[in-house]
């Protein structure tokens, strides 16, 4: 979904972050450097922000500052890291005959994966 504004995608794409992380604004703040005030009108899409804080946000969250920038593609990412710890811990919940199982699906959704555009992101290995 094309976004209205620059300050709309990067709202969407901070609230889809911190919600997956569950990290708190007030601690982006302090990662970043940065007033909880500004780190809040930022992920609520008020005001305009500022490049430089724009770019400590992407620093602290350890992503590049584009990435803020595309909320569909961090929707997808994080939800793609989502399928991934559900297959791990169903994986490890069962029998052989079970996992075996698991196996086939994760390597049809590992191709499905491989198939789409998707550059690295840092989101889920600060954790």
């Amino acid at each position: 979904m094309a976004e209205k504004t620059s300050r709309t995608a990067l709202a969407r794409s901070l609230r889809a972050i911190m919600r997956a992380t569950k990290v708190k604004g007030p601690e982006v703040a302090k990662r970043a450097g940065l007033d909880p005030k500004t780190v809040n009108n930022m992920v609520n899409g008020r005001f305009g922000a500022s490049l430089d804080n724009v770019a400590a946000v992407a620093k602290a969250l350890n992503l590049e500052l584009w990435q803020l920038f595309m909320p569909d593609y961090i929707e997808a990412y994080l939800q793609d890291g989502q399928n991934l710890k559900t297959i791990l811990s169903a994986y490890c919940s069962t029998d052989d005959t079970g996992r075996s199982s698991i196996l086939n699906v994760a390597e049809m959704a590992a191709r499905l994966h491989n198939n789409r555009h998707s550059p690295p992101l840092g989101l889920l290995d600060k954790r």
